[in-house]
C-alpha cells in the first residue's frame, strides 16, 4: 500500500514520547502562513532585538534624588578610605574624580562589567603617578574604588544596578 500524502500542517507544539504536547519558545511565529507574514514577524524581531540592546547613560540621567543628595554621594566617594591608595602618588581626589566621571559617562542601568585594566588606562593616560609596583598591586585602590561606588549606587541613591568587576 502506498502512504497518502497528506500536507503537512504546522502546530504551534509538539507531541513527545509520551503524547504530551510540548510547546515551542522561539520567536517564529507559528501562526504566520505565508512568506510575507513571516518576513513581518522577523522585522519585528530584529526591531525588538535593536530596542532591548544595553547602551550606556549619564548616571545624573537615571537618579531620582536631588543635587544636594547627589553632591554628598560623590563626595563621600572622593574621601573614603580606600585600600592600597598609597600606591597611587597623585592626589586621591584627583584620580577619583577621573574614575567617577567615567563611570558617570557609562552607566549602565542592568548588569554591566567594568575592567581595573581599562581604568587604570584612563589614569595612566591622564598623567596619574604610581610606584613602581606591578598591575595587580596598583589595580588594587581601583578594585577598592568601583566596590565602594558599587555598594554607595545602591545604598545612597537607590538604584539597582549589577556592577561587576573584571581584571
Amino acid at each position: 500500500m502506498e502512504e497518502a500524502n497528506a500536507p503537512k500542517s504546522q502546530t504551534p507544539y509538539m507531541l513527545n514520547e509520551n503524547n504530551q504536547a510540548s510547546f515551542q519558545l522561539s520567536w517564529n511565529s507559528f501562526s504566520t502562513i505565508s512568506y510575507g507574514e513571516r518576513e513581518v514577524d522577523k522585522y519585528w524581531h530584529e526591531q525588538f532585538k535593536e530596542m532591548r540592546k544595553v547602551r550606556p547613560q549619564k548616571l545624573t540621567s537615571i537618579i531620582r534624588v536631588s543635587k544636594k543628595r547627589y553632591e554628598e554621594f560623590r563626595e563621600r566617594l572622593l574621601t573614603v578610605r580606600i585600600e592600597g591608595e598609597n600606591y597611587i602618588q597623585s592626589p586621591n581626589r584627583k584620580w577619583r574624580k577621573l574614575i567617577l566621571g567615567w563611570l558617570e559617562d557609562n552607566y549602565y542601568e542592568e548588569k554591566w562589567n567594568v575592567s581595573t585594566q581599562v581604568m587604570l588606562d584612563l589614569l595612566n593616560n591622564d598623567g596619574i603617578e604610581f610606584t613602581n609596583n606591578n598591575e595587580k598591586i596598583l589595580k588594587t585602590p581601583i578594585k577598592g574604588i568601583l566596590k565602594a561606588f558599587n555598594t554607595s549606587v545602591k545604598k545612597d541613591l537607590k538604584i539597582k544596578n549589577g556592577l561587576e568587576i573584571m581584571e
